[in-house]
């Protein structure tokens, strides 16, 4: 009887660790679509296998957008952040957004067609969004394990309009999210202690 229950339990650690290794090896994954006035967005955990990608959705979101009617603004009251929380927030979001960028992948694909109704401006803006386009993809290559936006781009030269058809995905390991978490949370018992001491001093 001891025999057949200590067999159970080295079954279930062995069941229990494999869990964990698998769990630790996914990674998180985002996508993002948003296609004239719809917006769809799925969540879930997916596994590198070799040069596959298995994917298992959790979550999925689906939203047509409407326009509201006008309302008639009302005053409100103060959120009551002070300027040092909203220091200390920035400080954690640059600690956890250096932790976990280097090992992110994401991948970009848009349709964008856009047009301000004059030929030379439209001309402009043209080549503005180019020139940002490849300040992102430079700054995605050299911060992320792996990104990149393929953006198809239409002018309209005689037609004021903007229309995009975006779809994008992000892969977040599992692994590095814990520690970028854990990583943000000691910095953050940091700074509370350090308040601490120079309050009581």
């Amino acid at each position: 009887m001891v025999e057949g229950e200590t067999m159970v339990f080295n079954l279930f650690l062995i069941f229990f660790v494999w869990l964990l290794i698998l769990f630790l090896m996914s990674s998180f994954w985002l996508e993002l679509v948003i296609e004239k006035s719809t917006i769809k967005l799925r969540l879930g955990i997916g596994w590198q296998c070799f040069r596959r990608r298995i994917k298992i959705p959790v979550y999925y979101f689906h939203h047509r957008v409407t326009r509201l009617p006008k309302r008639a603004t009302t005053q409100t009251s103060a959120t009551g952040l002070t300027m040092s929380s909203l220091v200390n927030l920035s400080r954690l979001s640059r600690i956890f957004l250096q932790s976990i960028l280097p090992h992110v992948t994401m991948h970009v694909q848009a349709a964008v067609t856009v047009g301000t109704g004059d030929a030379a401006v439209t001309g402009l803006l043209i080549g503005i969004i180019w020139q940002l386009l490849g300040f992102v993809n430079a700054f995605m290559q050299t911060a992320l394990t792996a990104g990149h936006i393929d953006l198809k781009l239409k002018p309209e030269f005689n037609v004021a309009c903007l229309e995009a058809n975006i779809r994008c995905i992000v892969f977040l390991p599992m692994f590095h999210i814990i520690t970028a978490t854990v990583q943000t949370i000691k910095y953050w018992f940091r700074i509370r202690s350090d308040l601490y001491q120079g309050g009581k001093k």
